[in-house]
C-alpha cells in the first residue's frame, strides 16, 4: 500500500470513528465527507479498466476525478454546514431553499451523480449504473412513454438532481447513513480482529474440533467460515480468507474441485447471518423497522437462523463425505502445533465478548463496537505476536 492510500484510509477511519461517536457536523456534511473519502479511494485505487492500470494518461484522469469528487463534496459541506452557510449565504444555503436551486447547484449535482456512477462501474461492473441510468431516464422522459410503460408527467433535471444528490433522499440517504453509522465501524472492528491473528485461530480451532473426522476439511470450512462470518459479514472476504486454507485441504481429502468451491462458497455466504457482525441488511433494519428495535434484538433474531443454516450445511457435508469415502488430511504447516487457545484466541474472544456485553447493557451499536475496538487494541498490545503497530494497522 502506498503512503497516500495509507494516509487516506487512516484518515477515513479516524474521521468516521470520531464523528459517529462525537458528532460536530451537520448530518449531510458528515455523509458528504464520508462519501468523499470512499470515492477518492476508489478513483485512486481502482483503475478505469484492468488493462489501463499504470498508464500515465489514465492515472491523470483518475486524479482529476478524485479532485472533482473533493470539489463536489466540499460544495455540499459548504452549503449545508451552518458555520459556512450563515456567513456566506445569509440563510439561503442549500438546506434553506428547498424547491429552488442555482445553476451551480445543478452542475455540482450532475457531476456528483456521474462520479458516483463511474465509481460504481469500476467496483461492481456496468449492471447497477445502467439500471440507475434507466430509472433516471424514466423520471425525465415519463411523459413520452406509452400507456403500457407506466407514463407520468415527467420531472425536470433540476428536481431529479436535487432528489438524487443535493438533498438526503438519494445518495446521501438512509443507505449511506447506515454505512457511516454502523457498517463501516463493524468492518473496522472485524479487520482489527483479523490482523491480530483471529483468522489463524478460527481455522486452527475448527481443525482441532473436526479435522480428524471423515470429511474433516469440509467441516473445517463450514465451521471456520461461520466463525469468520461473525467478524466480516462479507461472503467475498470470507471466501478469500478461509478458502485459501480449506479448499486445497478439501481437494486433498477427495472432494471434487467444484464441490470444494461450492462448500466454501455456501459456508461463506451464510456469514452475513452470523452475529454480531452481519451483512448490511441487518444495519438497515435499525433504520427502517417500526417500532424501533435495538441491535441486540436483531442479533437475537438472527442467531437461530444462523445456527440452523450451518447445522444443515454441516450435516450435508458429513453425509456427502461418508458417501464419497473422503479421507482426513494433515493441516497446513502454519496451523500445526501450539496451544488450543493461543493469545490470538484471547484477543478474538475479548473483542466479541466486549461487544456482546456492551450491547446487553443497552449501549448503542456504534458505541458498543467502538469500545470493543479499543478493547481489542488494548488486549492485543499485551503480546508481541498480536501487538498492533502503525504499519500493520495501515496495511
Amino acid at each position: 500500500m502506498t503512503p497516500l492510500l495509507a494516509l487516506l484510509g487512516g484518515t477515513y477511519a479516524l474521521f468516521t470513528l470520531a464523528e459517529v461517536n462525537y458528532p460536530h457536523l451537520a448530518p449531510q456534511s458528515q455523509l458528504a465527507i464520508f462519501a468523499m473519502f470512499g470515492l477518492v479511494l476508489c478513483f485512486v485505487y481502482v483503475p478505469a479498466h484492468p488493462r489501463l492500470a499504470g498508464h500515465r494518461a489514465w492515472r491523470a484522469l483518475d486524479i482529476l476525478l478524485a479532485l472533482a469528487t473533493v470539489a463536489c463534496c466540499a460544495y455540499i459541506v459548504w452549503q449545508t454546514e451552518p458555520v459556512f452557510s450563515a456567513s456566506w449565504f445569509g440563510g439561503r444555503s442549500l438546506g434553506n431553499r428547498a424547491g429552488y436551486q442555482t445553476p451551480m447547484d445543478s452542475a455540482v449535482g450532475i457531476a456528483g451523480l456521474l462520479l458516483v456512477l463511474e465509481s460504481t462501474r469500476r467496483t461492481i461492473g456496468l449492471a447497477l449504473p445502467l439500471l440507475s441510468l434507466a430509472f433516471i431516464t424514466y423520471a425525465y422522459w415519463g411523459s413520452a412513454l406509452p400507456d403500457w410503460l407506466f407514463p407520468h408527467r415527467g420531472y425536470p433535471v433540476e428536481r431529479i438532481v436535487a432528489q438524487t444528490f443535493l438533498h438526503t433522499q438519494g445518495v446521501f440517504g438512509v443507505a449511506l447513513s447506515v454505512m457511516f453509522t454502523y457498517v463501516f465501524l463493524f468492518v473496522i472492528f472485524g479487520a482489527f480482529l483479523q490482523i491480530t491473528g483471529a483468522t489463524k485461530f478460527i481455522i486452527e480451532f475448527a481443525q482441532r474440533l473436526f479435522g480428524a473426522t471423515p470429511g474433516g476439511p469440509a467441516k473445517v470450512a463450514v465451521i471456520s467460515s461461520g466463525l469468520m462470518g461473525s467478524l466480516s459479514g462479507s461472503a467475498v472476504a470470507n471466501t478469500a480468507t478461509t478458502g485459501t486454507f480449506t479448499i486445497p485441504m478439501m481437494r486433498s481429502a477427495g472432494f471434487k474441485p467444484e464441490t470444494a468451491a461450492g462448500i466454501e462458497a455456501a459456508a461463506s455466504s451464510g456469514g452475513a447471518l452470523v452475529p454480531p457482525v452481519m451483512g448490511a441488511g441487518a444495519y438497515m433494519m435499525l433504520e427502517i423497522i417500526q417500532p424501533p428495535v435495538t441491535y441486540l434484538q436483531i442479533i437475537q433474531a438472527a442467531l437461530l437462523p444462523a445456527v440452523l443454516f450451518y447445522l444443515a450445511l454441516f450435516l450435508i457435508v458429513h453425509f456427502h463425505a461418508k458417501r464419497i469415502a473422503a479421507t482426513t488430511v494433515a493441516p497446513p504447516r502454519e496451523l500445526q502445533g501450539g496451544p488450543l487457545f493461543p493469545f490470538e484466541g484471547l484477543v478474538f474472544l475479548t473483542g466479541l465478548g466486549t461487544l456482546l456485553v456492551l450491547l446487553m447493557f443497552g449501549f448503542t451499536a456504534f458505541r458498543a463496537v467502538s469500545l470493543a475496538l479499543f478493547a481489542v487494541v488494548a488486549v492485543s498490545a499485551l503480546h508481541p505476536r498480536t501487538r498492533l503497530d502503525v504499519r500493520r494497522i495501515l496495511d
